[in-house]
């Protein structure tokens, strides 16, 4: 297998001191979280240097000069079933209508579904159904699954998803409140996909959560970062990326983070 390639997450496009201080730093993509429309435009009108390709969520539509982005379909939890907590027949026709649209729009890597467990996370339960409503994937376009354990895995590739994402939280606090595992656990979760992945030939990727800040712990140390960093990179993804989860970055953070995690982690392009 190749070597690693290595993104920034941050959360949104306006923190314009952090994309630039970005663009300092040897990186290889970039993932800009939860930007509206308003603010996608002025990366369309070019007040936003791309390198080597900027990633969207939440509705972003369009393919930049020099890679390939890639949309998260999201769910909006207020747009759920009051009662039942799946999602309303209103919101999968608008899951489905973006991922349409940004097959239309070029784009060749999208999220489409989160494989988590249905019964506590029971608005991502309608993940196969997605699935079954897309069809297969058009050639060259990878339809991601998010996936948090070996079963999840399991039932994205059975879905027919051709690439799988991963997140692993820096913060073991965070890890254990938002998966119900530590970081070492989900560590070895990862591990264990990745290895799966490679034998069925699909493409892993892996997202260090949390790597600027944590909701509990505070500050995350580069050491720490660096740490799991290395550790999910022994499975060799295709990529990692370093999210900026809570949106609490700075611009020194990035400088460090990107620069440490290159120069420490083995199998980095």
């Amino acid at each position: 297998c190749g070597k690693s390639t290595l993104l920034l997450a941050l959360m949104g496009v306006t923190r314009s001191g952090l994309v630039r201080r970005a663009g300092q730093c040897r990186f290889d993509g970039m993932s800009l979280f939860d930007a509206s429309e308003r603010q996608l435009e002025s990366v369309r009108r070019g007040q936003l240097a791309s390198r080597a390709g900027y990633r969207f969520a939440h509705g972003a539509e369009f393919k930049l000069p020099g890679g390939l982005p890639r949309l998260f379909a999201s769910y909006h939890p207020s747009q759920q079933n009051t009662q039942t907590g799946r999602l309303t027949p209103a919101m999968f026709a608008s899951v489905l209508r973006r991922i349409r649209r940004a097959l239309a729009a070029g784009l060749r890597r999208i999220e489409v579904a989160s494989f988590v467990n249905p019964k506590k996370v029971p608005q991502m339960a309608d993940a196969e159904a997605v699935l079954q409503a897309l069809g297969a994937p058009p050639s060259g376009v990878h339809f991601i699954g998010l996936v948090l354990s070996h079963k999840g895995f399991e039932r994205a590739v059975a879905a027919g998803c051709n690439e799988i994402g991963m997140a692993v939280v820096a913060s073991d606090t965070f890890n254990r409140r938002n998966q119900g595992v530590s970081t070492d656990d989900s560590i070895a979760a990862w591990l264990d996909i990745a290895r799966s992945a490679e034998q069925t030939g699909i493409r892993a990727q892996v997202t260090v959560s949390a790597a600027f800040g944590c909701p509990f712990e505070g500050e995350v140390a580069v050491e720490r970062v660096v740490e799991v960093a290395r550790r999910v990179a022994e499975a060799r993804p295709f990529e990692i990326a370093l999210a900026d989860t809570i949106g609490v970055g700075v611009p020194s953070q990035v400088t460090d983070l990107l620069q440490f995690t290159r120069d420490r982690t083995p199998r980095m392009a």
